[in-house]
């Protein structure tokens, strides 16, 4: 597989417009390719210093040439030489207050990476072990936001990762970007952004305090937005699937009896079940366990956990900030809720949430640090 997928421009630009509060002095990419994300950083933030390097020496060699770089060196990220080009990068090891990174994916077969972090080696993808290794190199309170496969969130490969990041980083999906937002790759590729822990006493913009997310193993879910439209009025008893509406989430759990023929926006898995629309209340938030497959309505979210286990953990997590989550409808009639919402609520209770491509279809991703709708969907759109 050919690791040389770019970063488009306005990709880049949308990455770096996630960032609030104040201008980072650093700013590193370790895989910088032809440099778009350094170059969207320039731009929002002129008078930062630029870190870039690449394995690719011309490429390495044009950016220097283009931008007003800091520092520039081509080298193997995950495998540095011992040579003095090394020890002038050793020089920003716990310096850099933004690093952003779109890493190599490729992972062939079973292969995997060994990094070192906190006098540990983890095995992990290659993806994840640019992230892994670049955690050196990041300030107190600074921000790596990173384009990663949503492999990365769900491989049993990555998990011992992801769960030894999350005692001192909050790990966000910000947003999923398209099958094709990169030339001749069709990998699915999430915005996800590592903040540190002590990230309120350094001064940056975060959107939890630290304390709430302690003590919380990372959790990693699927959102299934349903999109059965028009449920009939009559209770039809002759369907082969049940029929999930949001009058069904009732005192905890589904009360559905009605049934349809239509395959279109099922779920077969231990989920949680909320409302997409209407008023929220505590025990609307329902646990599905049937061992059959159901339909789900266009008012009615599934969140689906990997197991059993993970299932109850996730209720209670959702049950003890119920408050928030019923902050989160809103809306000039009925109160609703969008799956980007959603997203950002779980991240705050320390659970990762994707969007297979049927439900994101759906709905606007929404991206709060954005006024009106996001640069990323206005670019995508056109």
């Amino acid at each position: 597989m050919n690791d040389r997928h770019y970063t488009p421009a306005y990709i880049a630009e949308f990455v770096t417009n996630i960032i609030s509060g104040e201008a980072p002095e650093l700013v590193a990419d370790f895989a910088c390719g032809e440099g778009a994300l350094l170059r969207a950083a320039s731009i929002r933030w002129p008078h930062a210093k630029l870190i870039a390097t690449d394995l690719d020496e011309a490429a390495v060699a044009c950016l220097r040439g283009e931008l007003r770089v800091h520092y520039a060196a081509s080298l193997d990220f995950l495998n540095p030489p011992e040579s003095y080009i090394d020890m002038q990068l050793s020089e920003f090891e716990g310096s850099i207050s933004l690093i952003l990174l779109n890493p190599p994916f490729s992972c062939k077969g079973r292969s995997s990476h060994q990094t070192s972090w906190n006098g540990i080696n983890y095995r992990s993808s290659k993806a994840l072990a640019f992230v892994l290794r670049s955690l050196i190199y990041l300030k107190p309170g600074g921000q790596v936001i990173a384009l990663l496969p949503l492999s990365c969130l769900s491989s049993q490969k990555d998990a011992h990762v992801l769960e030894s990041l999350s005692c001192q980083f909050e790990i966000e999906v910000i947003d999923q970007l398209q099958a094709s937002a990169f030339k001749d790759c069709n990998v699915r590729v999430a915005v996800v952004r590592f903040t540190s822990r002590t990230v309120a006493a350094a001064g940056v913009a975060s959107t939890e305090p630290p304390s709430m997310l302690t003590n919380l193993s990372p959790l990693f879910v699927t959102l299934v937005r349903g999109s059965y439209s028009n449920p009939p009025k009559k209770i039809l008893t002759s369907g082969r699937y049940p029929l999930i509406h949001s009058t069904d989430l009732k005192r905890h759990s589904v009360t559905s009896a009605r049934t349809v023929n239509s395959r279109r926006s099922t779920i077969s898995s231990p989920a949680v079940l909320i409302p997409r629309v209407g008023r929220f209340r505590l025990d609307k938030i329902c646990e599905y366990n049937l061992s059959t497959t159901s339909v789900l309505t266009d008012c009615v979210i599934a969140i689906i956990p990997a197991s059993n286990s993970e299932l109850i953990d996730l209720i209670g997590r959702m049950k003890d900030r119920y408050v928030d989550l019923d902050e989160a409808y809103s809306g000039t009639c009925a109160p609703y809720i969008t799956l980007s919402r959603l997203q950002r609520f779980l991240a705050r209770i320390a659970v990762c949430a994707v969007v297979p491509e049927r439900s994101r279809d759906k709905i606007r991703l929404e991206v709060d640090t954005i006024a009106g709708r996001s640069s990323l969907e206005q670019k995508c759109a056109a």
